[in-house]
């Protein structure tokens, strides 16, 4: 059988609802057919909303309401004390819409144009030694030692972190590197 009941939601003692159909079997906050609206007891005043045309829906095609939804509905004017749908039910019944995967074919796809690599400038950074990523990100040539700014390490090719690493600015020597501030990993600040 399928009920519309309220599954729970928020946090400890602050306790928000959702509306869901769901089968009878099905535990309070498991599995769920379908989510027709909301409610949060809590807020001032009390937050209520439902999707009468979907309540209306699964009520027509024999959803059994809880106790509190039954409440919830009559309060919206969708079902008398009773449970039972107050008017017609609706002209036109649908099922649940399921999404429909996407299927694209291979000639459907249009080649892209790879752009031929620019060189650029390097914009020198404000330590010396050291200049700002390409647009791309590269390094310059010449400047192989990552610095990142946020943490002022710097990492040298083969380092453990090298690969990993976004460089914020790129160091010529690792004097250079020093002089600036950065550090290697694993080093402690000489604060």
């Amino acid at each position: 059988m399928v009920r519309i009941r309220l599954r729970r939601m928020g946090m400890k003692h602050k306790p928000a609802y959702r509306v869901v159909i769901a089968d009878s079997h099905a535990p309070r906050d498991g599995k769920f057919i379908e989510t027709i609206g909301h409610y949060n007891p809590q807020a001032q005043p009390k937050v209520v909303f439902i999707k009468e045309d979907r309540a209306r829906y699964w009520l027509s095609v024999g959803a059994q309401p809880s106790d509190t939804v039954v409440r919830l509905l009559k309060n919206l004017g969708v079902v008398d004390a009773e449970g039972k749908l107050i008017g017609e039910a609706p002209a036109k019944v649908e099922a649940p819409v399921k999404k429909a995967k996407k299927a694209v074919s291979k000639a459907a796809v249009a080649p892209v144009a790879v752009a031929a690599p620019v060189k650029a400038e390097a914009e020198a950074g404000e330590f010396a030694g050291s200049v700002r990523p390409l647009a791309d990100g590269s390094a310059p040539e010449g400047y192989a030692i990552k610095g990142n700014q946020n943490s002022m390490l710097y990492h040298v090719p083969g380092s453990r972190y090298y690969n990993s690493t976004v460089a914020e600015l790129w160091f010529d020597t690792v004097e250079s590197a020093e002089a600036a501030g950065f550090r290697a990993p694993g080093q402690k600040s000489a604060e």
